[in-house]
């Protein structure tokens, strides 16, 4: 915004899978990263969401706030996402101007689509250390901060217990999910 806003609204959209549309009640221009968080965690198509604003609302920040939005439920794997965000049926973008509240034109909003692993990790089946996790790990969202990670000694079927710690307590983790690729194959023996 060329101004500083005064009162505004908007709505998030979003579709998982190419299925329908849920759309979000109308969240104020500069609502805090938890109502955004809380809007969205009220969709029926997403679970969980992290969310991160950042800025300060003022010229410094282009009049304006950037959100991060981090789907870290189940619900929603992969590509298979598409966000909108509409003013319509809200509360008009406008600022002050000369003492009078005045609405701005057509509101142009800007959604960029970051993914920061958009399918995950492509992690090797076999031979992986606990220090390589950490540095596949290490390229998380910034909320989430690895500490250590641990690997057991094998167990009768090959496998492995791993435990992450993380610097910060933020909760329980939510289930990482572990797929297997196409050329995945059991060994004979």
């Amino acid at each position: 915004a060329a101004d500083l806003l005064a009162q505004g609204q908007y709505k998030i959209g979003v579709s998982v899978a190419g299925g329908a549309v849920s759309t979000t009640n109308c969240i104020e221009w500069n609502a805090t990263a938890a109502e955004v968080d809380e809007e969205l965690e009220g969709l029926s198509n997403i679970d969980y969401v992290f969310v991160e604003r950042f800025g300060s609302g003022d010229a410094l920040s282009s009049n304006g706030y950037v959100y991060s939005i981090y789907f870290t439920g189940n619900a929603i794997q992969g590509d298979n996402i598409d966000i909108t965000i509409t003013p319509s049926d809200c509360k008009a973008f406008a600022r002050f101007s000369e003492g009078k509240l005045t609405k701005y034109g057509p509101v142009v909003t800007n959604v960029t689509d970051s993914r920061i692993r958009h399918a995950g990790f492509n992690l090797p089946a076999n031979g992986l250390t606990a220090d390589q996790l950490q540095e596949y790990m290490s390229v998380m969202p910034t909320f989430v901060g690895v500490a250590d990670t641990f690997k057991t000694l094998s167990d009768d079927k090959l496998g492995f217990r791993w435990t992450i710690n993380f610097e910060l307590f933020m909760g329980n983790v939510n289930q990482m999910v572990m797929n297997m690729d196409a050329t995945l194959s059991a060994i004979p023996g």
